[in-house]
């Protein structure tokens, strides 16, 4: 066997051998927990399913795994929401989870998987982040998706449609300024912080924008809010008060958790969106 040849076998096998790690890391990572149909839509990420098995007919919300959609009201919920009934309305879905006990609030926290017309079962998060409706929101406990939703993102982001389109919402206030956007993410709340530099020769007014990190959760600028060119404006994310170009979130908890380096691969994220509810900054860490 030529030595070229050699090398492609070796190079065949490693790549099968690593395929088949992914895969079961994957299978480790959650397990099948309850099966049911769909026989509700809440919004975008949450749905209700009538699981078979569980000694009831009342249907229990479901809040989808790792990925955020927009808040009803907001700009592209609607579409985010629309979509999620198209796919998963009246259909069998399979629910997967690391924790059986996984709940956000009154929801059961799942990686929920609708059947098709061909008879193939579809990761419904997965085609919402694939389609630009939805951000990767990662988890510490249900961390299984974090490194793959992450790596659809970051290759839709820079098509630049639906929530990654900065005009989608319609033509937004000084749509050509300069914004610089950081993140600090170490300590706790009263440690953490997002900054907003005006790059431009044009004093940015903040009125009525809003940061958010990957969860719903924002922090609405009062009207009247303005940098000067040149100047950074500091949102702290703990409590305090407000003065001059230094704001407080009020959060008693953390709001940029640390990021982990193996394979949970948790990460955040600080998103700067106009009043239309256009995403006009984003960054992501690590």
């Amino acid at each position: 066997m030529g030595t070229w040849l050699r090398a492609a076998v070796l190079f065949g096998v490693v790549g099968a051998l690593l395929l088949g790690w992914a895969q079961s890391a994957f299978a480790i990572a959650e397990s099948l927990q309850e099966r049911g149909r769909t026989v509700g839509i809440v919004d975008g990420d949450t749905i209700k399913v009538n699981i078979w098995g569980d000694g009831t007919s009342t249907p229990r919300k479901v809040r989808l795994t790792g990925v955020n959609t927009n808040e009803a009201g907001q700009c592209h919920a609607a579409a985010a929401t629309a979509r999620t009934r198209r796919l998963t309305l009246s259909r069998f879905v399979r629910l997967y989870a690391i924790d059986v006990a996984s709940h956000s609030r009154d929801r059961m926290r799942r990686t929920v998987y609708a059947r098709q017309p061909d008879g193939t079962f579809k990761n419904l998060a997965r085609r919402l982040v694939g389609s630009s409706l939805a951000n990767a929101s990662p988890l510490t406990d249900e961390w299984g998706r974090n490194s793959e939703y992450r790596r659809i993102e970051d290759d839709k982001k820079p098509l630049g449609r639906r929530i990654w389109d900065k005009n989608a919402c319609g033509s937004g206030p000084q749509g050509g300024i300069q914004i610089r956007l950081r993140v600090n993410f170490l300590g706790d709340e009263s440690d953490e912080s997002v900054s907003m530099t005006n790059l431009d020769d044009q004093t940015l007014q903040l009125g009525g924008w809003w940061v958010r990190n990957t969860s719903p959760d924002r922090y609405v600028f009062p009207s009247g809010t303005r940098v000067p060119p040149g100047r950074r404006l500091l949102l702290r994310a703990g409590r305090g008060t407000r003065t001059g170009l230094t704001h407080f979130w009020g959060a008693n908890s953390e709001r940029f958790l640390d990021p982990t380096h193996d394979q949970t691969a948790f990460g955040g994220a600080a998103f700067l969106v106009d009043p239309q509810g256009d995403i006009r900054r984003s960054l992501r860490y690590p």
